[in-house]
Order: structure tokens, then C-alpha cells, then sequence
């Protein structure tokens, strides 16, 4: 099996145990509820979609994205990257933050099926997308630190697929504090 191929599929199960063990559990009404200390399931779906998306621009510019704005009426520079919900977020409109994060994944899965290992020794433009994408923003100072002057494997092992596998957990977490698991 190809290192593509192997993302490929951890980005499958991912998506599978996020529908399987979140979306499929905690009713949509729910999505939006913020516990103590915490996001919305409604933030973390679109999180992790931004995160991807700016990712895959990085390192397949010509790969087709959906635009956050299409779900989040007004998304400022670098809005959704933030670890932590922010104010201008409107966690209530949460099928489409589902089809968002679906869409953006989706792409993710097309580029890793044909990702070459030889592409992972590539070092990509990040600083443009970056400057683009992040004018104007604050507080993303340690993403362009992080993603600047890194290989592909880099965005192949975290943004791509690695992240969502993490706030997946962390959905479970939300789920279970809500009182859904279907283990008690």
C-alpha cells in the first residue's frame, strides 16, 4: 500500500467514526451547545475543515474548495483556525457545517489517493497562501511558524488527516459529556 493510499484510508475511518459515533448521535439541535471550558460540535466541524482547507491550498492550489463563506456568512482572515470558538461564529447552522466539512474532506480524500511519495519530500509555497489567507489576522503567528518552509508530509500527517482524527476524539468527549454515549 502506497503512503497515500494509507492516509487515504485513516482519513476514511476518521470520517466514519465521526459520523458513526458523533454526528449520528447527538441531534442537530445540540450541535451548537457550548459545555464549560469547551467548543460546539458546531466549531469543531468547522475547525477542522478550515484547517484542512488551508492546507490544500498549500500544497494542491488547483484542488476545487468549497467557501466557508457559503456556511458562515462573514469569515475574517484566518477565521475558524483558532483553537477556541470565537464570537462572530453562528454554531446554528449546522447541516451545512456538516456538508462544509464533508465537501473540504472529500477533496482532502481525492488528493491523498494521488499523492506520490516523492510529492512528500516537496516543500511548498506556504508563506503566499499564507500571506493571503492570513492578512489581517491575529493571534495565527505559530500556524505560519508551524506550516512555513515545511514539506508535504508535514500537511500530510497533520492538517490533512492527523487533526481530524484529534478533534474527532474530542467530539466523542462532547458527546459523552452531553449525556449521549451509547455506552451508559
Amino acid at each position: 500500500m502506497m503512503l497515500g493510499e494509507a492516509f487515504s484510508e485513516l482519513l476514511r475511518e476518521t470520517l466514519a467514526r465521526q459520523r458513526a459515533q458523533v454526528l449520528d448521535i447527538v441531534p442537530l439541535e445540540r450541535w451548537s451547545e457550548r459545555l464549560p471550558l469547551s467548543n460546539s460540535l458546531a466549531w469543531n466541524l468547522f475547525h477542522t475543515a478550515r484547517h484542512a482547507e488551508l492546507a490544500l491550498r498549500i500544497v494542491s492550489p488547483e484542488s476545487r474548495l468549497p467557501d466557508a463563506a457559503a456556511v458562515q456568512r462573514e469569515v475574517p482572515a484566518g477565521g475558524g483556525l483558532q483553537e477556541v470558538q470565537q464570537p462572530w461564529f453562528d454554531a446554528s447552522v449546522g447541516e451545512g457545517l456538516a456538508d462544509y466539512n464533508a465537501e473540504v474532506f472529500a477533496r482532502v480524500g481525492e488528493y491523498l489517493r494521488g499523492v506520490d511519495e516523492a510529492e512528500l519530500d516537496r516543500t511548498p509555497l506556504a508563506a503566499e497562501v499564507l500571506d493571503t489567507e492570513l492578512a489581517g489576522a491575529e493571534g495565527l503567528e505559530w500556524l505560519r511558524a508551524q506550516w512555513n518552509g515545511r514539506p508535504v508530509s508535514l500537511f500530510v500527517q497533520w492538517p490533512l488527516t492527523v487533526h481530524l482524527a484529534h478533534h474527532v476524539g474530542e467530539a466523542i468527549t462532547y458527546r459523552n459529556q452531553m449525556g449521549l454515549s451509547p455506552f451508559r
